[in-house]
């Protein structure tokens, strides 16, 4: 328990450092092309990219990938799967998308476990009928 603290502690340092890079960026090219006044134009731009990027980068993502919710009807395996995942890792259930892309993709996002998203491809996963799993 005490090393996933760890490493979701170590994620939120690594996500604070990276917003603070972009909004660092974004000021630096604000005062070389404004001067004071292009200072505080940049940020209330970072402020506003760094709220957009924090509470919607999982509705970006799954846009993206064009990405289609999925019922537990049409994916059982994949709902069974995830289900026995996030109950081994006492997390709560994600919401589960399913991407029509050709690439060989998966992914997982959201801010928080509560917020958390899981897309796979859809084609080429043996999740709607088979148990196990290949992405």
């Amino acid at each position: 328990m005490f090393e996933k603290r760890r490493v979701h502690a170590s994620q939120r340092v690594h996500t604070a450092a990276l917003l603070g890079t972009l909004s660092a960026l974004i000021i630096l090219v604000g005062w070389w092309l404004g001067g004071s006044i292009g200072i505080r134009i940049a940020v209330l731009v970072a402020l506003v990219s760094n709220g957009v990027d924090y509470f919607f980068s999982d509705k970006i993502a799954l846009s993206a990938m064009h990405a289609q919710p999925v019922d537990p009807g049409d994916w059982p395996a994949l709902h069974q799967m995830v289900h026995e995942l996030s109950e081994e890792a006492y997390q709560p259930m994600p919401r589960l998308y399913v991407s029509p892309v050709q690439q060989p993709n998966a992914l997982a996002t959201g801010r928080n476990p509560r917020h958390a998203a899981v897309c796979a491809r859809s084609s080429g996963t043996s999740c709607r009928t088979s148990t196990s799993a290949t992405f």
